[in-house]
């Protein structure tokens, strides 16, 4: 027996196997790149169908109820502490992403509320009260979840030193912001958190600088000078005497386990690894303990120069040694990758406020103590260059995720994989409908032309990207756009209308005129109960204010068009030839396609005077992210530089808009109304006869025709799938272990950073470099005139 080997399709599974070969290849063993490869197929599919913002873009309130949901109960916390520690980093503040609903788009206020099906468009108010609602929801929770989990495991001072931390909030913009207490005996809390880590440093810090903050105003008197008033006298002396006790403790740690719990605790939630790994992504824990610090920071600051000011020059050098003790107790170890910058920026101003003090006001510091200030300055100076420089080459192993090629890549894959998903489920439900139909097949199938196909395909893309793509990004001139889409809109509107009309007329076999005639008078009919109130009002209106001509030329009209409905109303009822199934069955059909086309005219016709508003009529706010770029209303922020062309934009935009489920459903319509054309003339009644008698087998070739287009469309976006994937995973891949260690292990991760650092160590030639760099832009700064010293004070604040 001899087989028949067909080289076409031979050739087409060895492309699909090298291309899978080489998929494997590329993600190998690695769990999150399949799992990535999973939830991306997920959420491409309910992207599709379901365009409610995700957790992570809904508002704060939203999020506060469903993570409330989420959290262990007091039999869990028991077995496992940590997992009350996640919740509560977890609950201690909302995803960020819900602005974007808000911010980082070209389009005005009214466009943006009524995009987000907002009354009104959020400003800074509605921000703040969304914000508050949020911790006033989460407020008992996350203290109860703390003082829960240090009860039950009162040894573990990593949970002491978190609650610490978890007892304040930060409130207020990033450059006014400040530390708001949670609880009011957050005092009595530090106290007993202090009991259990008696040598950390970090209470007393925390309780002296609320204490001050609470106790002082800080602001510029007309003169310029910065100036300090004592609102409580005895809150501000206890602040003194924290921070007196807070320098004799052997260290500052704050915890270095934050992420790792609430890693855990977002294991055990019913989100998706992606979601899971963007959540613990967002946990503010580092960033509270930043904070923290460069309150420090500012609170010594303050008052240092306070004491410059009122001449207390000894009271000025004690506050900046305290700046040189706090870096020497911040530790690396139970601190997070922070602490190694912070100790250096400790340091660093510590050491630049003493040569300050010193040329101000001479001889406060020996020759002696002068010499080894600025060596230490110089030291602290050429680390923090060493940081900056690891932290950049550490950084710059995700370089690809944040250049264009990717960005177009992402797009590409992610395209494609939309239109195979389509193109499958289209697939799947022709063939069903083809098989069901199956016994009525006709004797002669019209097989599919490929070359017709292509062009039903093309052109329903190609409508899709202009309408989806390029007519949201604003490619188009204002005045263009103020014909072109309301003209589009209104010949679509017109020509939806004219093929039902058509398949109304051949589907009961009626004249254009009875056709015609019937939908006009159901038409007049939802008309007068759609304004059966106002009507009376409007048609006085109309009469009181029209001119003698124009109410002869209504009053004409309106005579003739009775006239009309009168005689083929008439001619329908009295139509031998139908039945009163038929009747029936006409004016059902014509009274619902008014009910349908009145909405959508009156919105097209509410649109029409502005331009963007008609351009976003058929245009979903979908919530997908492609290469950092997250989705917003209108054009996107160019974030990275990544859109090196309008047209990418406009593919953005597309793919953003679901442009893949438009452009399949009008191809498959283009291609059902070619299928009708061609078949109609092959019988003798024509569009007619397929409509009356031969709509069951007619329906069994339609179907599978477009089962077979389906299948062909799915199979060429399955090798672009392949083709393109491997490029697009592979430098996620990285980024996502990254986040994983950081989560789980986060001291390993500190140990690749500190890598990094060596590594720049080792290279005397920039060592070399750098001691140039800071010899020639900031140490000379002591040596030049006022003006100039002024000038290089003002670059060393900027670098620092």
């Amino acid at each position: 027996m001899r087989f028949r080997v067909r080289w076409p399709i031979a050739l087409l599974l060895l492309v699909f196997l090298a291309l899978a070969v080489r998929l494997v290849w590329v993600v190998g063993a690695s769990l999150p790149g399949w799992t990535l490869i999973k939830d991306d197929w997920v959420n491409h599919a309910v992207s599709l169908v379901y365009w409610k913002p995700p957790l992570n873009y809904q508002t704060p309130e939203e999020q506060a109820r469903f993570w409330k949901k989420q959290l262990p109960t007091p039999d869990e916390i028991k077995q496992n502490p940590h997992l009350a520690l996640g919740a509560a980093w977890r609950l201690n503040s909302s995803h960020p992403d819900f602005l974007k609903r808000h911010y980082a788009s070209d389009e005005d206020s009214y466009e943006i509320a009524s995009r987000i099906a907002k009354d009104s468009p959020w400003d800074n108010q509605d921000i703040q009260r969304m914000l508050e609602s949020y911790q006033t929801s989460i407020r008992e929770d996350c203290l109860k979840l703390m003082e829960t989990a240090t009860q039950d495991s009162p040894e573990d001072i990593e949970l002491w030193r978190n609650r610490a931390l978890l007892l304040f909030r930060i409130n207020g913009t990033t450059r006014h912001s400040y530390l708001e207490p949670r609880d009011p005996d957050w005092l009595a809390v530090l106290d007993e958190c202090a009991r259990h880590d008696p040598d950390n440093a970090l209470y007393d810090y925390l309780a002296g600088y609320q204490l001050w903050y609470q106790s002082t105003e800080v602001y510029y008197n007309d003169q310029g000078t910065l100036t300090l008033i004592i609102k409580q006298s005895e809150e501000y002396a206890q602040a003194q005497n924290r921070l007196k006790a807070a320098l004799k403790k052997t260290y500052l740690q704050m915890g270095s386990q934050g992420f790792e719990a609430g890693w855990e605790f977002l294991s055990e939630t019913p989100l998706s690894f992606t979601d899971q790994i963007r959540f613990a992504a967002s946990l503010n824990c580092d960033w509270i303990c930043e904070h923290f610090l460069n309150k420090l920071i500012n609170w010594q600051s303050t008052e240092l120069q306070i004491s410059l000011n009122r001449g207390q020059i000894p009271e000025a050098v004690n506050y900046a040694r305290n700046l040189l003790q706090m870096a020497d107790q911040l530790t690396e170890e139970q601190n997070g990758d922070y602490a190694l910058v912070y100790r250096s920026l400790l340091r660093t101003t510590g050491l630049n406020d003493l040569l300050i003090i010193q040329r101000e006001h001479a001889h406060t510091l020996t020759p002696e103590e002068v010499i080894a200030t600025k060596t230490e300055f110089e030291a602290s100076l050429l680390e923090d260059k060493i940081l900056i420089e690891a932290a950049d080459r550490y950084n710059s192993r995700f370089e690809n995720l944040q250049k264009p090629p990717y960005l177009r890549m992402a797009i590409l894959t992610g395209t494609a994989q939309n239109f195979l998903i389509l193109s499958l489920v289209f697939y799947g439900v022709a063939g069903m409908i083809s098989r069901l139909s199956r016994k009525h097949a006709p004797v002669e199938e019209i097989k599919p032309g490929y070359l017709g196909a292509t062009i039903c395909w093309l052109l329903g893309t190609g409508v899709s990207f202009f309408v989806w793509g390029i007519v949201p990004d604003k490619m188009l001139s204002y005045q263009a756009e103020f014909w072109i889409v309301p003209l589009f809109y209104w010949v679509s509107f017109i020509l939806l209308i004219a093929g039902a009309l058509s398949l109304i007329k051949h589907g009961i076999n009626l004249p254009w005129s009875q056709t015609i005639g019937i939908s006009t008078l159901m038409f007049l009919i939802v008309c007068l109960f759609w304004n059966i109130k106002s009507l009376p009002s409007e048609l006085y209106s109309l009469w009181k204010q029209s001119q003698p001509v124009t109410l002869i030329a209504y009053t004409a009209v309106l005579a003739l068009l009775a006239a009309f409905l009168v005689q083929e109303v008439r001619a329908f009822i009295q139509n031998k030839q139908l039945n009163r199934n038929r009747k029936l069955l006409m004016c059902v059909s014509t009274l619902m396609l008014t009910l349908l086309v009145i909405p959508v005219g009156i919105v097209l016709g509410d649109a029409v005077p502005h331009a963007s508003h008609m351009r976003n009529l058929l245009s979903p706010v979908t919530w997908k992210e492609v290469a950092g770029l997250y989705s917003t209303i209108g054009r996107p922020v160019n974030q990275f530089q990544l859109i090196d062309s309008p047209w990418i934009c406009a593919w953005l935009l597309w793919y953003w808009n679901d442009g893949e489920l438009f452009a399949v459903g009008l191809s498959l319509l283009f291609l059902l109304l070619w299928y009708l054309k061609i078949r109609s003339k092959t019988l003798e009644g024509g569009f007619t006869e397929l409509l009356q008698t031969r709509k069951r087998c007619e329906l069994h070739s339609l179907s599978r025709m477009m089962a077979k287009m389906c299948l062909m469309s799915a199979l060429f976006f399955l090798l672009i799938y392949l083709a393109t994937l491997p490029e697009m995973i592979q430098p996620r891949i990285p980024k996502i272990q990254d986040d994983l260690q950081l989560m789980t292990h986060s001291s390993r991760n500190q140990q690749r950073y500190t890598d990094f650092i060596v590594e720049v160590r080792s290279e005397k030639p920039l060592l070399n470099q750098f001691k140039q760099e800071i010899r020639e832009n900031i140490l000379d700064a002591f040596e030049q005139n006022n003006e100039q010293k002024k000038q290089r004070e003002g670059q060393l604040l900027d670098i620092l």
